[in-house]
């Protein structure tokens, strides 16, 4: 209809960082959490993946490459922009991102130096931003990609990503 119309598109290809609920039941291990350990849940929007988890960059870039085969390649004329993502937001306590918080810092979560923590938590979002526009100037160079940020962050809990790194990063 959009190309009939001669409308370009955004098209939507993900929400948050979420897999769905039969990945999350079979990667228990690879959800984001919270510090006291639950799986991240903010607002009750639904749990999501790590973003530094290796089983989700291994699905998510499979999911990738099938979205470039199925959508993009044949609609390029009309797709114009693709959001990767609604609304990503929050930390990631996960042993996934624990163990790269220790490959950059020698520390683990609990021993972290004043300020390390802080930092790492306030660029997971941005992090993981920029690994997903990363794998999409692989698969389809000049494609513009874009995230839309949860606008309750700002509303309700007055923080937001690490704003300049997105757009720096």
């Amino acid at each position: 209809a959009a190309r009939a119309a001669g409308l370009p598109v955004v098209f939507p290809i993900g929400y948050q960082i979420q897999m769905g609920a039969a990945w999350n039941a079979a990667h228990p291990s690879e959800l984001r959490r919270y510090k006291t350990g639950e799986p991240l849940d903010i607002y009750g929007g639904g749990v999501s993946a790590s973003p530094y988890s290796a089983q989700y960059r291994a699905d998510i870039r499979d999911y990738y490459e099938w979205v470039l085969g199925e959508f993009v390649q044949p609609y390029r004329d009309t797709i114009s922009m693709l959001n990767l993502a609604d609304e990503p937001l929050g930390g990631d306590y996960s042993a996934p991102a624990e163990a790269e918080f220790r490959a950059r810092t020698g520390f683990g979560f609990a021993e972290a130096p004043p300020g390390a923590l802080g930092a790492f938590q306030n660029r997971v979002i941005v992090e993981y931003v920029v690994w997903s526009a990363g794998q999409w100037a692989e698969l389809a160079p000049g494609l513009s990609v874009t995230v839309s940020l949860c606008g309750a962050q700002g509303r309700w809990s007055y923080s937001l990503p690490d704003v300049e790194a997105l757009f720096r990063d």
